[in-house]
């Protein structure tokens, strides 16, 4: 068997950019998670995960269906690098109700392990898919020898494995041979089972799956077939995927670096024009006699809000009267390294102790965008606009 590996090994640098897609014995309908695919996909209700949590999350590209991606994030996914989508390109996912979704994507990030760079890549969306949207994301599982695997490939079709390697070998992306963590499951030609699979062209990117608790949860990435041979003779394939927890530190940063979240931020202003010295407030003159007026916002986003807003003291009209209504302001945050180029705006409530909150008139402001360092820029319909000194770190 050593002679053999050591065939193995330099045939796995020749195979490593190729793409894969599964082969698996005794094909049957029950192994498709589509009828129709990629034309005009449907699900498939004897499709052999159809009752598990989670098969929503496996994405696949527009442009290019054979390869596809699994969502861990709702705004990131787990893909080969050597078959990621380009800047711009179009996700398809399939939602819980057989209704097709698409996103574009905004960056790719590949995983180094802190020597070489690995054949896994997170794809980031432009955006987090709403959870209206009824799409899973699957956490990441953890592997063991002998497991059970249920590997996801070309055409979506599933089949079922055992884990028969992990820590196997794989090589950067100038096919240098180094110690980056896979797993891998073998098919013997002679002593296949039914259901058992391996990869061929197309299959790069897929997830293979454990099922845990009626969920799937990831476990590896499509990356690499090996032949293996006995002299001259094709004796059988093993597949290697990625293996995702090995990565999950390097993941989690990324995903903290990158994802877009609610950004707490708690602006206070004052307007001159309706600013009382004696009383350190501002007056609501519009509140109390044009509060109709109030209810949509002048800005671009037309947010709207409801008349309690402008009671006495808030909705129950028994709240604090410092916190009264005076008109609707408009929000940015802007580059720290550019502070003309604004990435997040929105509409927001002026209160009359100078609290810029939402639009409920009381809660705490939040704006969507990454982690960071922001300049705040506050402007009205009437007043001149005023910005931060200096960018102020957001971190939720």
């Amino acid at each position: 068997m050593k002679a053999i590996e050591k065939l193995i090994t330099l045939l796995f640098i020749l195979f490593y950019f190729n793409s894969f897609a599964i082969q698996i014995n005794g094909y049957n309908s029950t192994h498709d998670r589509f009828i129709n695919y990629p034309a005009n996909p449907s699900e498939n209700v004897d499709y052999i995960l159809a009752s598990y949590n989670g098969i929503s999350s496996v994405g696949w590209r527009a442009t290019k269906p054979q390869f596809s991606m699994t969502l861990i994030h709702p705004q990131f996914l787990l893909a080969a690098h050597h078959a990621s989508p380009a800047i711009g390109e179009t996700i398809n996912f399939m939602n819980n109700n057989g209704v097709l979704k698409s996103y574009t994507v905004a960056a790719v990030h590949r995983i180094n392990d802190g020597i070489n760079d690995t054949d896994l890549a997170l794809v980031e969306l432009s955006m987090p898919i709403p959870s209206t949207d009824n799409i899973n994301s699957v956490s990441i599982g953890s592997v063991a020898v002998n497991q059970t695997v249920y590997p996801y490939g070309k055409f979506a079709r599933t089949g079922i494995e055992s884990i028969t390697h992990i820590n196997y070998p794989f090589t950067d992306a100038n096919g240098i041979l180094g110690v980056n963590t896979g797993i891998a499951f073998e098919y013997i030609i002679n002593s296949a089972q039914p259901d058992e699979a391996y990869s061929e062209g197309g299959d790069s990117g897929s997830p293979t799956f454990i099922i845990e608790n009626s969920s799937l949860k990831i476990v590896g990435v499509r990356s690499v077939l090996q032949t293996l041979t006995a002299g001259m003779s094709l004796i059988g394939y093993r597949t290697l995927d990625v293996c995702v927890s090995c990565y999950q530190t390097q993941i989690d940063q990324i995903i903290s670096d990158y994802e877009i979240v609610d950004l707490s931020i708690a602006p206070k202003i004052l307007l001159k024009g309706a600013y009382d010295s004696n009383s350190g407030l501002m007056r609501d003159d519009l509140r109390i006699n044009h509060a109709l007026d109030l209810i949509n916002s002048p800005y671009a986003d037309q947010l709207t809000t409801t008349l309690a807003i402008f009671n006495t003291g808030g909705t129950d009209g028994a709240g604090n009267p410092n916190d009264d209504i005076v008109d609707w302001v408009w929000v940015e945050l802007r580059e720290e390294q550019d502070n003309t180029a604004s990435v997040a705006s929105r509409s927001a409530l002026l209160q009359r102790d100078g609290d810029v909150v939402e639009i409920d008139g009381r809660s705490t402001l939040t704006m969507r965008q990454k982690r960071g360092n922001y300049y705040i820029v506050i402007t009205h319909r009437n007043h001149l606009g005023v910005m931060t000194e200096t960018a102020i770190s957001f971190s939720e």
